[in-house]
């Protein structure tokens, strides 16, 4: 089936039911080619002032629900069918900055994020590793054997020796410089 006029690819129908709008060969079910690169390949628009969405995407109901949903306010929902912000995401989401990246901002679907790794262990981990932690308490840890630790009850460690002037402490406490300790008898 074919509509069209002259050379205009119209609207054309192969014979295995598949659709092409600006093209007489259709790779799948509704293929739209624009002829144009000044506009779109798809308009959507709703009469007057809709109040059902714009646009829904569903699967089919053997895997559920919807794969992405634009209200009429122009909110996204993707794995959600009434976004509530601009862009709202139910499971898991990955923003890698280039295509093809392995690491970037990733929020896992217990509210943990990473930055730089793709498996954080707490509510914020950064680094590869998760060098870098910040947990639902507050506490903040550096690397995963705790070198470093600031805890959120008042406890605070450092595991290893501390240089204050130095990169490689011999001791528990190495200043290599002047220091001045305040009296600290109680009056």
């Amino acid at each position: 089936l074919w509509l069209g006029t002259g050379t205009n690819q119209g609207m054309f129908m192969d014979t295995s039911g598949n659709v092409g709008i600006g093209t007489t060969a259709p790779t799948s079910q509704l293929y739209i080619k624009s002829s144009s690169a000044a506009t779109p390949a798809l308009a959507l628009e709703h009469a007057g002032s809709p109040t059902s969405d714009y646009l829904q995407i569903k699967s089919n109901g053997a895997i559920g629900g919807d794969i992405l949903t634009v209200s009429s306010s122009g909110r996204v929902g993707i794995g959600i069918t009434s976004p509530a912000t601009l862009l709202d995401v139910a499971g898991t989401a990955w923003l890698r900055g280039v295509s093809g990246g392995t690491s970037g901002l990733f929020v896992n679907s217990s509210g943990n994020v990473g930055v730089g790794t793709t498996g954080p262990l707490a509510m914020l981990s950064v680094g590869a590793s998760s060098q870098f932690q910040v947990n639902s308490t507050g506490d903040i840890t550096t690397s995963s054997t705790g070198e470093l630790t600031i805890g959120g009850t008042g406890n605070s460690s450092i595991a290893g020796n501390v240089g204050i002037g130095t990169t490689g402490p011999n001791q528990q406490l190495e200043i290599t410089k002047a220091f001045r300790m305040p009296d600290t008898t109680d009056s």
